[in-house]
């Protein structure tokens, strides 16, 4: 191994840290070495073992390959159901809330987000609505065996999971966005409302009827937001410390959730496969061609914060109209069957 792997490696894994300390700390402990011994691995003065690298690359989900081959058109991401089986609520809720915690706590952090659904954190205004978002996961992607015959009812996610979804909010809300929605955002949890009404999948067919409500009120709110250009609770006027929420109208593309994190030390890239899964990637050729085509989008999109009344205005009435539609259709077909 030459001097040039060994500083690509230590590159990416400071980009992981605040502080150069923090890292050294860490290191020391991972390779059971002291500081110094870091120090000169730093440096170059002491080349690192293959029984280092593997620890390494284990330990912070490195791609040797990735650094090995850096000027091929190979990309590589990390898929965590293949380490990581999802258990339960709590375990998906803490592994997003951990990664939002390490995302705050990188100076100049900044997501933007094009989306074909809302983004899963803001369900957890609601704990109707997350609830449900839960259960389908919990259901047809987790299979969770408990949920395998269960009808949906708003008790079969507990308190601590919904405390969770709170963190998970919070964490999300403490970091300014730049997102890219459309007029489509909510058919996908409409369509799985009304299938859950034909399939006699809820417990109590008016729940239904309430996560509409609610739909509505989460659109009430994004609105708000969007007008003032900040995230904030509900009901809540924004305060100077609220982060910035960009909100823009895309009609040109249809596109998969795709979010890019930028921070001062580095730039990951999240994209949807099989949804509630990520491929994450921290190619810095990925995440520029995607920027990029992030940046392009936004070219040919709608403003839809602040001084943009008219565009906003619009795009929430007409998403209030669908959400009122789906309702009174789904509200007929109850009727008929009572």
């Amino acid at each position: 191994m030459n001097n040039n792997l060994q500083e690509r490696v230590f590159t990416q894994i400071l980009s992981l840290y605040p502080k150069r300390s923090a890292a050294v700390d860490e290191l020391s402990t991972v390779l059971g070495v002291g500081k110094d011994a870091i120090y000169r691995r730093f440096r170059g003065d002491t080349l690192m073992t293959p029984e280092e690298l593997v620890i390494l690359a284990q330990k912070y989900s490195l791609s040797l390959d990735a650094l090995i081959y850096e000027k091929t058109d190979t990309v590589f991401f990390r898929f965590n159901p293949f380490s990581h089986n999802v258990s339960s609520f709590e375990d998906y809720l803490t592994t997003i809330v951990k990664d939002l915690e390490g995302m705050n706590a990188m100076p100049g952090t900044h997501i933007r987000y094009a989306s074909s659904e809302i983004p899963f954190f803001y369900y957890a205004y609601f704990p109707e609505l997350i609830s449900f978002k839960l259960y389908i996961f919990g259901r047809t992607i987790w299979n969770f065996d408990y949920l395998e015959d269960q009808s949906f009812s708003f008790d079969l996610v507990s308190y601590p999971d919904i405390r969770l979804t709170k963190e998970m909010l919070d964490g999300y809300r403490s970091i300014p966005t730049t997102e890219l929605w459309n007029l489509n955002i909510m058919d996908n949890t409409l369509n799985q409302i009304e299938y859950h009404v034909n399939s006699d999948g809820f417990k109590d067919n008016a729940d239904a009827l309430l996560l509409y409500d609610k739909l509505i009120e989460l659109a009430n709110h994004m609105e708000f937001m969007a007008s003032q250009g900040c995230k904030c609770n509900l009901e809540d006027a924004p305060e100077e410390n609220s982060t910035n929420l960009v909100l823009y109208h895309n009609e040109m593309l249809y596109t998969n959730n795709t979010i890019l994190v930028k921070t001062a030390q580095q730039g990951l890239l999240y994209t949807t496969f099989t949804s509630p899964n990520f491929l994450i990637s921290a190619d810095k050729r990925m995440y520029k061609f995607t920027e990029n085509w992030f940046n392009k989008l936004m070219q040919k999109a709608t403003p839809l914060s602040t001084n943009a009344e008219k565009s906003r205005k619009s795009f929430f009435k007409k998403l209030r109209k669908k959400v009122e539609s789906a309702k009174l259709r789904v509200r007929l077909q109850i009727e008929l069957e009572d």
